[in-house]
């Protein structure tokens, strides 16, 4: 179903509750094809198994998007214990497995560690560009290839649940930063190795998801005025 909404007359943001199994780009076409729009973008890439906070521009607002301020994500995600994949979630190739289980105790004690500026490491199965080619193309096709480190900043960290071979955990930082990369270093640091399962991101700059919509939900009513970004809009 196509809105009744005037193409010319759409302009603004759009909170949406990104599904799993569908791309940034995929849910973004869908999107543009439910509302009718021809020009529209999001800031910040969800990885396919990703849900949650994906914000859309639409219309002359995609010209806003450098200016967003995305440089605050908050993410809720589930690493699986004593497997590690080679894209680093449930989706990958087993790689090696039979790594300890840890305790909730020694991942407690390992997590302010990885609080502040530092480099991180890629996931070669990502989309950033080496050498003018998307990193996930190249690990597809078997090539051999280096992940430059990238400097991120993890505001806050927790181990908000454990059970035996899993844990969820809750993470605050900079963009840029990957969610599978921290469980990779985390597994690592405990001798351990570890996948995601389940990724969430809960905030997004000044959009929380509690005010996210899924793509079923989304009417002409949950668009956001262009400007509502650059002033004080309560997460």
């Amino acid at each position: 179903m196509v809105l009744d909404v005037k193409l010319d007359t759409i302009e603004g943001w759009l909170n949406l509750d990104k599904e799993s199994g569908i791309s940034s780009f995929g849910a973004l076409k869908l999107l543009k094809r439910k509302l009718g729009v021809k020009k529209a973008g999001y800031v910040g890439t969800l990885d396919p198994i990703a849900t949650g906070v994906l914000i859309i521009a639409l219309g002359r607002t995609t010209k806003l998007i450098p200016q967003f301020d995305d440089s605050f994500k908050e993410y809720e995600f589930t690493i699986e214990w004593g497997t590690e994949t080679d894209t680093l979630d449930s989706e990958g190739t087993v790689l090696r497995s039979g790594g300890l289980i840890p305790s909730m105790s020694a991942i407690l004690a390992v997590l302010p560690s990885f609080l502040g500026e530092q480099l991180q490491v890629p996931p070669r199965f990502s989309a950033i560009h080496v050498n003018g080619i998307r990193a996930y193309l190249l690990a597809r096709a078997g090539m051999e290839f280096q992940m430059q480190p990238r400097r991120i900043i993890i505001h806050s960290i927790e181990c908000i649940k454990h059970s035996s071979g899993q844990s969820v955990l809750r993470v605050s930082c900079s963009k840029g930063t990957y969610v599978r990369a921290i469980a990779r270093d985390i597994a690592h640091k405990l001798g351990s190795l570890a996948f995601v399962s389940r990724i969430r991101r809960t905030k997004s700059g000044v959009f929380d998801i509690t005010s996210g919509n899924k793509l079923s939900e989304i009417t002409k009513e949950h668009i956001i005025p262009p400007s509502a970004p650059f002033k004080t809009l309560s997460p």
